[in-house]
């Protein structure tokens, strides 16, 4: 996957996160991407996986695959 130079929006400070980090894989709890963030996720973010994978209606899966990413289980 491309990695996008540049990300707006309400998730910018994921995808800064995600831009600085190496290697193949990374794990990452709710509570920390909550703290990355600086705001709490939305509720259905724990409920759907969609919210993490589902580019299209996904501000927080855009800024994920723009950095370069892909969610997993």
């Amino acid at each position: 996957m491309t990695r996008q130079r540049s990300h707006h929006g309400k998730y910018v400070k994921l995808f800064d996160w995600l831009r600085r980090q190496h290697g193949t894989s990374v794990t990452v709890s709710f509570s920390k991407v909550e703290e990355i963030l600086g705001l709490p996720l939305p509720a259905s973010s724990r409920r759907y996986l969609p919210h993490w994978y589902g580019y299209e209606g996904s501000a927080v899966a855009r800024s994920i695959a723009d950095a370069g990413w892909r969610a997993a289980a």
